[in-house]
């Protein structure tokens, strides 16, 4: 009887112990096989003018599905606050791609994004619409920058041997570059006050090239100040430029002074020998 019993009682505890694991098979699977999402924000553009539409594409992965799932992207700011949501009904196909991948591109509000200037990293979150938890996050940097707008200056004499003579004519090739303006505008060129030409600058970046002529009428260093001003007169850049004017000395036209200077730079060793010969003989002959 004790023997029949025991058995028993042994086959009670496999059975119970068979059907505690036949139970928890679902969710060991489950946990096996947890869900996983992952998400990448990346930009257009490293930086912005202020009011720029920032275009952002949104990679979008997933594995271990089973389901379908309904997703929605939000972005928050730095401290926190929601500031934009991007999508609010993305389609996960999970039930009959468990794993897969789906890319997104969506046009950043420039109010909320490029209003001003300055720096600030947003967070980007993937939400399961059902149950409202975030599933995924990534993080993108908006930067927005002032204009910049430059002047550079090269020059080309007629002859074209650097060598400026009084009254020969210069050319000053005069290159404009910008970068970060937000609105297309009309910028006068000067030259020390003269009005050169009228610079169209495009919105974003760009460059442009004027061409200057001028004659010095006098030896030494010119200095001319190129500089670039808006409708309302304020310089919004300049750049200023020296030339050094100077007459070519020639041996046709070399004054006789001029030539006995160079044949004594020339001839400086044969110069100190006859010096040399005749402060011997000036000597002999105080000596006699």
């Amino acid at each position: 009887m004790h023997r029949g019993a025991g058995k028993a009682l042994r086959y009670k505890r496999l059975s119970a112990a068979l059907a505690l694991i036949l139970a928890l098979a679902p969710l060991l699977a489950v946990l096996a096989a947890t869900p996983t999402f992952t998400v990448t924000a990346t930009l257009d553009k490293p930086a912005y003018y202020v009011g720029e539409t920032p275009t952002l594409t949104v990679d979008i992965e997933w594995s271990d599905l089973s389901q379908n799932y309904t997703m929605k992207l939000v972005v928050l700011n730095s401290t926190g606050g929601e500031v934009a949501t991007l999508d609010s009904a993305i389609e996960i196909p999970g039930a009959t791609t468990a794993e897969g991948s789906t890319t997104k591109t969506y046009s950043l509000t420039a109010s909320i994004f490029t209003a001003e200037v300055g720096e600030e990293t947003y967070e980007l979150r993937l939400i399961d619409t059902s149950s409202g938890l975030s599933v995924a996050s990534a993080s993108f940097t908006v930067r927005v920058k002032n204009e910049e707008i430059t002047i550079n200056v090269a020059w080309e004499d007629a002859s074209g041997d650097r060598l400026v003579e009084p009254y020969e004519t210069v050319e000053f090739k005069v290159f404009i570059t910008w970068t970060f303006v937000n609105s297309s505008k009309t910028l006068a060129l000067y030259a020390d006050g003269q009005f050169v030409d009228n610079v169209d600058v495009s919105a974003g970046s760009g460059s442009a090239q004027k061409s200057y002529y001028t004659t010095f009428d006098s030896e030494g260093t010119h200095s001319i100040t190129f500089r670039l001003e808006d409708s309302s007169g304020k310089v919004v850049a300049q750049k200023a430029v020296a030339v050094t004017v100077s007459r070519k000395i020639t041996e046709k036209g070399a004054s006789i002074i001029e030539q006995g200077i160079a044949w004594v730079k020339q001839n400086a060793i044969v110069v100190i020998i006859l010096l040399g010969l005749v402060l011997i003989v000036l000597i002999v002959m105080r000596h006699r």
